[in-house]
């Protein structure tokens, strides 16, 4: 299953399939979610699969919807764990995945990595040039290391919120139809939701709940993390 996922992300299939493949058989898989190389893989095709969220998110109906808010939940739940580790350098999958090593009392980022990308355009060097700065290796303190892994992944996470949020704003899934609710007849036309039961119900409750429990984690230690704009933010 693992050579399964490097297949499809190394050879970068971005389609709606591949996507809905890795959603409902891949990233579902119990398996995944053991030991911890298995995180690694996880929190890779998790990344490659919402880096298109018109793509990844399912919105052909409200399961659909609600089913895809989970899975984006289990997302940003595994970039909030790799955020808050504070010793990650202990920690042999993130090592894997981020491709970082120690070196004594520090810690060591190579070029061609995600780290190693944020770190040069936050930091860029006035004594290098541009040829120089895409080969030397950076070697930073382990506190300085900790800070640049969260702040690199709350950007991540951040950027792929927005990104769900504007998906999820054009939906109408949700709302109530109001002909029906009115009159009790609609001539159609339209996906505002007819059946206003107990299933729709809790249904966008599930939607809702699962939001803000994707703010929640990325208000674990991600930039927003002021009381209003979290407020402003779950309303």
């Amino acid at each position: 299953m693992q050579l399964f996922i490097f297949r499809l992300i190394f050879q970068e299939v971005k389609s709606a399939k591949a996507y809905k493949i890795l959603s409902n058989y891949v990233l579902r898989c119990e398996s995944l979610k053991l030991d911890s190389q298995a995180r690694a893989v996880r929190l890779l095709a998790f990344d490659y699969v919402y880096d298109d969220v018109s793509l990844s998110f399912d919105t052909s109906s409200q399961d659909g919807v609600v089913s895809s808010m989970e899975l984006f939940q289990q997302y940003s739940l595994l970039i909030r764990d790799v955020a808050v580790d504070k010793t990650p350098w202990d920690s042999p999958w993130l090592m894997t995945l981020f491709q970082f090593e120690r070196d004594g009392e520090n810690v060591r980022i190579r070029p061609g990595t995600f780290l190693y990308q944020d770190y040069r355009t936050r930091e860029p060097s006035p004594y290098q040039s541009a040829e120089d700065l895409g080969h030397a290796t950076v070697t930073l303190s382990r506190e300085e290391f900790a800070q640049n892994l969260s702040h690199a992944l709350s950007v991540r996470l951040y950027s792929r919120i927005k990104d769900k949020d504007r998906t999820m704003s054009r939906l109408r899934l949700f709302d109530p139809c109001i002909p029906i609710v009115v009159h009790g007849s609609c001539r159609g036309g339209h996906s505002a939701a007819h059946e206003l039961d107990v299933a729709w119900f809790n249904r966008r409750a599930r939607y809702h709940l699962h939001h803000i429990m994707i703010l929640d984690n990325l208000y674990a230690f991600g930039l927003l993390d002021d009381f209003p704009s979290r407020v402003r933010n779950q309303r």
